[in-house]
């Protein structure tokens, strides 16, 4: 196998007994029933109530979002949240009615509105997911006397000094307007020469100091361990306040693009040599409540140069679902066990997991510099283990 770097490690595969405690598996997504807008028509500005009928096979609804575009798609709104999250979740009210209220933006476009997706997981992390690809989910209308349905304007991007040191800091000054809402967020991705290394410099208007004249500016310092040459922006992402977006993708010739003289040049991704997950006594026993056993981490990995910063991996079950990441875990709160070995504890928690084997899907390993290497195990070839889940023991035990 080779990282997205092309560096080949070798992967020793472990087979593991994890015993989940739960009450069923639950291997069936939720069903939504209806969705409706209330109330309908509205006008800009206004409130309104989306209602959704839904059910789950056994346990039951945990988050929902529902992504809502103008009749051009061009402008967004996302309604999202857990499950009675008393500030910013979905309202459960008798007979499988969730509700949440939203905002429509004042610069809305007039005319109908649609569903262009929905997503329902329950609390086994089974995941409905809906589109409007083949008819339509649910509608309502927007009367809008000031509708503001065109994306800013970019007229000019540069940065200065156009020479810097790594670990210097550099300004980018961004040029862009809005006809009517307003600018409300920009982004500018920038990255190395061969693509990799990204930075970002984003954040809303706030984040950046508006200069006048249609001019705003945000400072950032360029990576102690950046490689030399021509570095430059790879994306440009700048938002209305209406959700209009314009979207700009580097190619031939650059957007705007800046040069690095580094002394210390990392472009060399992490190598990892190889990974394990067990459990933490060689097979685990049920955790009190809440549920869950704790998998043991090994990664065996180094680093040339700017060092080790955090990995993340995935897993699923054997049939892709019922995801768990655990996010990105700096190398520094693991466990040192020898030369280039770490270690990490993580515990799951999904009382409702399935029997059978689970596979790490994916891993993420970066260094300081900035560089990743990733693996895509979505064959079930870096890491398999084996969870029980109360029901029906698994046919991978290991004895």
């Amino acid at each position: 196998m080779e990282t997205r770097n092309g560096f080949v490690f070798t992967i020793f595969l472990l087979i593991f007994s994890v015993h989940i405690y739960g009450q069923e598996p639950d291997t069936i997504p939720p069903v939504m029933n209806s969705i409706v807008f209330l109330p309908n028509p509205v006008n800009a500005g206004d409130t309104v109530e989306v209602q959704i009928n839904a059910t789950d096979y056994y346990s039951g609804v945990n988050w929902m979002q529902v992504d809502i575009v103008n009749q051009d798609t061009n402008q967004y709104q996302a309604v999202i949240g857990s499950i009675d999250d008393s500030i910013y979740g979905w309202i459960s009210q008798r007979n499988d009615v969730y509700s949440k209220k939203f905002q429509t933006d004042t610069f809305a476009m007039g005319g109908q509105w649609h569903v262009q997706s929905v997503f329902i997981q329950d609390k086994a992390l089974n995941m409905l997911y809906l589109d409007d690809s083949a008819s339509a989910i649910a509608t309502f209308t927007v009367i809008s006397g000031t509708p503001d349905i065109t994306p800013p304007q970019l007229n000019d991007i540069f940065f200065t000094p156009g020479n810097v040191n790594n670990g210097d800091t550099i300004t980018v000054t961004v040029d862009a307007q809005d006809n009517l809402s307003g600018v409300a967020s920009i982004q500018v991705d920038i990255v190395n020469p061969l693509g990799e290394q990204r930075q970002y410099s984003t954040g809303s208007d706030s984040g950046w100091i508006a200069l006048g004249n249609n001019l705003y500016s945000s400072q950032f310092m360029i990576n102690e361990y950046a490689i030399n040459g021509e570095w430059f922006v790879s994306d440009i992402y700048i938002h209305d306040n209406s959700g209009n977006m314009l979207d700009l993708h580097d190619s031939l010739p650059n957007i705007a693009s800046f040069n690095v003289t580094s002394g210390s040049p990392d472009g060399t991704a992490p190598v990892l040599n190889y990974i394990t997950v067990e459990p933490q006594q060689g097979i685990l026993f049920p955790a009190q409540p809440p549920y869950g056993d704790v998998l043991i981490i090994t990664l065996g990995v180094e680093d040339d140069l700017s060092g080790l910063d955090k990995f993340q991996i995935n897993i699923v079950n054997q049939f892709g679902g019922q995801e768990f990441t655990t996010f990105h875990i700096p190398f520094d709160s693991c466990y040192v066990t020898g030369s280039n070995e770490y270690k990490k504890g993580w515990p799951i928690y999904n009382e409702y997991a399935i029997s059978g084997e689970w596979y790490v899907s994916s891993v993420y390993i970066y260094d300081h510099a900035g560089n990743l290497t990733f693996l895509d195990g979505s064959d079930s070839t870096i890491s398999t283990f084996c969870v029980w889940g109360m029901g029906s023991p698994p046919t991978c035990m290991p004895w």
